[in-house]
């Protein structure tokens, strides 16, 4: 092997290497997120690696058994249908442009067939596979000139490939290294690969700043609908009181002294009561930010006397009155927003004997109704922002309160269908 043999070789063996980066760092840009656009171009630029290893003659001289024009064709034929799936992912095509997006689907069905049925269905040449190329450089055109800007960059490195594909078919590249082939796709690929790694570490980015803004929207969402659940629980908590002091107010002037004297004592006592009404719910509904000893079973007794329950059969065992440390406030608006949950699902549902069981213990409390259950179908997403039981819900109570529980209390909150219901878990351990 003479010296630039073993150039070429290390050439081959960096842009490789670059190729695998970018595919493993997309890789893990799926586990970390589950965004199937970095799933589908790791195993688009893995199996593209495969294909070079092939044309460039490498495995074949060291390994001569290894490669099989069949396992060739295979990742060929892997590698064009993950650029399908890419470009859908990368440009979002089933909205932004349905009716290409159905021809792009089309292609990924006449791919699975050559899949298949290979070596029996001869559906591939060169002249296809850049035929589905340049339509790919189409649709990324089409959302350039809808302004989205990352396409211009999609272009940039697909163009680079096309057009290595296109040297590799139609120029005869005579170096001297053989038993080696220069593929100028090895080039090209290498290339395109770093510009669309740059873009779809900026693409990651935009996606991460547009899921912090869905969840500070969420936030707002949340806020305002603690805030009308908050001023309904106060109407509940006053209507009694109020009639109370009407109906005072009414017998007054009919009474003596002595007896005025008396309905003037009861009023001031419901005025009290009304006063102290307002202080519990602004202390409860008050966000803290530092962290405090406190006993669940304490927290669970002030948040249930904030929601009706009037009706509803409570069944509660404490096993311990221990305390932890943590944010107690937060427990208690999630603790609110799992019974204001069963209390609606009952009413919806039109339970005839409701029942809540709660079980207590010093890192945990288990909240579970008899109403029925969730949907099978729905168990998995329930904790997924605008996914809601109720009719008219807006779908972000549970949703904001997996947040707090595990993103600000650093616990778990979970949920299961028992023998007749719903059962929540709050793990804080």
């Amino acid at each position: 092997m003479h010296d630039f043999q073993l150039l070429y070789l290390i050439f081959v063996g960096l842009c490789l290497g670059a190729i695998m980066m970018v595919a493993l760092y997309n890789l893990f840009l799926y586990i970390f997120n589950k965004e199937k656009m970095f799933l589908y171009y790791a195993l688009m630029q893995s199996a593209i690696a495969v294909v070079l290893l092939h044309d460039t003659q490498v495995v074949q001289h060291f390994f001569p058994s290894f490669f099989s024009n069949f396992f060739y064709q295979f990742s060929s034929y892997v590698a064009l249908f993950f650029v399908v799936m890419f470009t859908r992912a990368f440009f979002d095509t089933s909205h932004t442009l349905p009716r290409l997006d159905i021809a792009l689907k089309v292609s990924l069905f006449a791919i699975m067939i050559g899949i298949f049925f290979y070596p029996y269905f001869f559906i591939f040449d060169d002249g296809l596979y850049l035929l589905i190329f340049l339509f790919i450089l189409f649709v990324a055109y089409l959302r350039y000139r809808d302004g989205f800007v990352l396409a211009k960059f999609f272009l940039l490195g697909w163009s680079i490939f096309i057009f290595s594909i296109f040297l590799d078919g139609f120029f005869d590249f005579d170096l001297d290294i053989a038993p080696f082939d220069f593929n100028p796709m090895l080039l090209g690929a290498t290339i395109e690969a770093a510009i669309l790694g740059i873009t779809i570490a900026y693409k990651f980015k935009i996606l991460k700043d547009r899921k912090e803004e869905e969840r500070h929207l969420l936030l707002q969402q949340s806020k305002l609908a603690s805030l009308a659940e908050m001023l309904g629980n106060i109407a509940h908590q006053w209507r009694q009181p109020l009639s109370r002091l009407g109906y005072m107010l009414m017998n007054l002037q009919y009474s003596d002294k002595k007896e005025s004297e008396k309905l003037l004592k009861d009023a001031q006592n419901q005025l009290q009561y009304l006063s102290h009404t307002i202080d519990d719910f602004m202390h409860f509904y008050k966000p803290s930010q530092e962290k405090e000893h406190f006993a669940i079973a304490t927290v669970y007794k002030e948040a249930k006397q904030l929601v009706d329950l009037k009706g509803i059969e409570v069944g509660v065992e404490i096993q311990t009155l221990e305390k932890i440390y943590n944010y107690k406030t937060l427990l208690g608006q999630v603790i609110l927003n799992i019974l204001q949950n069963s209390k609606n699902i009952f009413a919806q549902r039109e339970i005839i004997s409701p029942k809540i069981s709660v079980i207590i213990d010093k890192h945990s409390i288990m909240i579970e109704d008899n109403a029925g259950g969730i949907a099978y179908k729905d168990i998995d997403k329930i904790f997924e922002p605008y996914v809601s039981g109720k009719e008219d819900g807006l779908g972000i109570g549970l949703y904001m309160s997996k947040m707090i529980i595990e993103k600000q209390m650093g616990g778990r909150l979970g949920v299961e269908n028992g023998k007749d219901g719903a059962k929540f878990m709050i793990n804080l351990k």
